[in-house]
């Protein structure tokens, strides 16, 4: 093989990939690869093929089709129920079910071309089509495939029929599909995302790149096309994580969508309201009350195995109230706050009031036995972030019901009895939140990430032999959790994301004091500290966080990209240039903009 080439074109969505193929005998075939998602039509992709022999005749045969017996590479077998697998003239379809989640998919591939014999190879999991095509010297052959994929995620009756009845749509209607028509209809929707999205930087060619490839695949993996469905960690790149997604959707990406798209990203919360009889249940099963959001999860169900983590920590059920709260902040949307956020809030502080516990003398309220976002520290009391969190989102909740009093008090006193909400209820979480301990030494001007973190052994995280790094892969659980040492930001990101609320004195003396003890173990860490060192004029250090932040996946920095890309530290790149040099705030009552520079760009824009 030589002259090999791979090139994603961001503006319009197309990869391209050739090569020229040379024979033992000296037969020489060159074949150039197209493939796109379709992006206003979001169920179909194409795919096209050329094939030019440059100095023979002959036969080529290409086998194409629909292969259902992969491996899932992290539990080691296939996970496919195929139970009806068809082929006719040009085309071929596959009907499967998941086997451990019982979701429903149709695949459907029809070809055209100029094929001199065509033959069905259909097996278990496989239905394949073999293409003979009779190749002349410097003469393209082509054969071009239109694919489309539906899915079925819920077991009712109604979600049933419409799905078989779409399956028989596409069988019956699926060759007036035209290639190129959907191209081109895709790219004009690239051009116009694109128009309202773009981040140009003059002076810096690789993260000029970088952050384009950042958006591109913000967008090609969510844009709110199904209503409530969510983000893998992986996006759809790789199956690391199970395709879950993790609490950090609601703090890292969905800003990104925020402003860039604001029905996606409240489409995005519409899995948090549609999987609120799953969080419910895990409240039960911890024995609170109210709503628990799992840590990680594809269908609503806690999907963590890990019990320190699963049970441990409180920030995904903030971090959902936080992403509703942010939402209506920028976008100003109070109807969808009450119509679907305020059953949200009104579970999770149900949650966090069941959760939560008086001291001994009943002077403040906070939360016992629990993980923050520094999972090296676990079952910990008052962790600083939770009791933060749940602080806010405590009030919160009981503000959205205020403004709904006053807006409409008949809607009010429905939704109270819809939910049996009382006014006892409704005391109580003003009295918690009034009395929640926040861990903080005035002199000092330091938040305490615990009770008792200031006290723990420390450990200078620059003496650690790099050879141990990953150290969950070389350190005993025991070993990382008793010390100072922190995985990633925890005081730092609670400062973050309420930004306003704090003076710069007390974010200068926090961040002096917590970055130096992080190990950045996490691929979401660099960001925080990049964000906040440039709020503190440190311009050198912030770069430096963000120096690999656009190019982790394209240069492959932590050598694991194949199992797919970092989406949201994807999401935390585009926040590093928008909330970190351009200093954007949007926790305020309107946005505010601190704009600073990079000393190695001449300038920089974003829309």
């Amino acid at each position: 093989f030589r002259d090999f080439k791979r090139e994603l074109n961001l503006r319009t969505g197309v990869l391209n990939r050739s090569y020229l193929w040379v024979l033992k005998d000296g037969r020489e075939l060159k074949l150039e690869f197209e493939r796109f998602l379709s992006m206003p039509k979001v169920h179909y992709a194409g795919q096209r093929i050329r094939m030019t022999a440059l100095n023979f005749s002959g036969e080529v045969v290409v086998t194409a089709g629909l292969d259902f017996s992969n491996v899932h590479h992290m539990v080691g077998k296939n996970l496919w129920d195929c139970k009806e697998r068809n082929a006719g003239e040009k085309w071929c379809s596959i009907l499967a079910d998941t086997i451990n989640t019982n979701q429903s998919v149709f695949s459907c591939s029809y070809f055209t071309g100029d094929a001199k014999k065509e033959q069905d190879i259909v097996e278990s999991k496989k239905v394949l089509k073999k293409f003979t095509f009779y190749l002349e010297p410097h003469k393209t052959e082509i054969l071009t495939r239109v694919g489309i994929n539906q899915i079925k995620k819920e077991a009712s009756l109604e979600e049933e029929e419409a799905f078989l009845r779409n399956c028989r749509n596409c069988e019956g209607t699926f060759h007036w599909a035209d290639y190129d028509t959907l191209k081109a209809d895709s790219a004009k929707w690239w051009e116009r995302m694109w128009e309202d999205s773009d981040i140009t930087i003059d002076g810096d060619e690789l993260n000029q790149q970088g952050i384009r490839f950042c958006i591109f695949q913000m967008h090609q993996t969510y844009h709110g096309a199904d209503r409530g469905a969510i983000i893998g960690a992986k996006g759809l790149t790789g199956e690391a994580y199970s395709g879950n997604t993790f609490w950090d959707t609601e703090t890292y990406c969905l800003p990104f969508y925020i402003f860039n798209n604001a029905e996606a990203a409240k489409n995005l919360l519409d899995f948090r309201k549609l999987t609120l009889p799953e969080a419910k249940e895990r409240a039960k099963a911890l024995d609170c009350e109210g709503a628990f959001y799992p840590i990680a999860t594809i269908s609503g169900r806690e999907c963590c195995s890990l019990w320190q983590h699963a049970s441990l920590q409180l920030q995904p059920s903030t971090a959902v109230a936080y992403g509703i709260w942010h939402y209506e902040k920028v976008t100003k949307d109070e109807a969808f706050v009450f119509e679907t956020g305020l059953p949200i809030l009104i579970e999770v502080s149900r949650m966090l009031a069941s959760r939560g516990d008086w001291n001994a003398d009943h002077t403040r309220f906070g939360y016992y036995g629990v993980m923050g976002p520094d999972e090296f520290q676990m079952m910990v009391n008052n962790n600083c972030y939770t009791n933060y969190m749940g602080k806010v989102t405590l009030e919160y909740t009981l503000d959205v019901l205020e403004r709904l009093n006053k807006k409409d008090r008949m809607a009010y006193d429905a939704f109270l009895k819809e939910h049996q909400v009382s006014r006892q209820e409704l005391g109580q979480w003003a009295e918690y939140a009034a009395h929640m301990y926040i861990p903080y030494d005035d002199k000092t001007k330091l938040f305490e990430q615990h009770e008792g973190y200031f006290t723990l052994p420390h450990i200078d995280v620059d003496r650690i032999p790099v050879e141990d790094f990953p150290l969950y892969h070389h350190w005993s659980y025991d070993r990382i959790y008793r010390n100072d040492m922190i995985k990633q930001p925890d005081v730092l990101m609670m400062m973050l994301l309420h930004n306003r609320a704090f003076t710069k004195e007390q974010l200068l003396k926090n961040y002096e004091y917590y970055e130096p003890r992080c190990i950045h173990e996490s691929s979401l860490s660099p960001s925080v500290h990049s964000i906040l060192a440039v709020q503190l004029k440190k311009h050198e250090e912030g770069y430096r966080f963000f120096s690999f932040a656009t190019r982790m996946d394209l240069d492959n920095y932590n050598r694991n990209t194949s199992e797919g890309l970092h989406t949201t530290s994807i999401a935390a790149a585009w926040m590093n240039i928008v909330y970190g040099f351009a200093g954007m705030r949007s926790d305020g009552d309107i946005l505010s903009f601190s704009p600073s520079i990079p000393a190695a760009w001449n300038g920089y824009s974003f829309r």
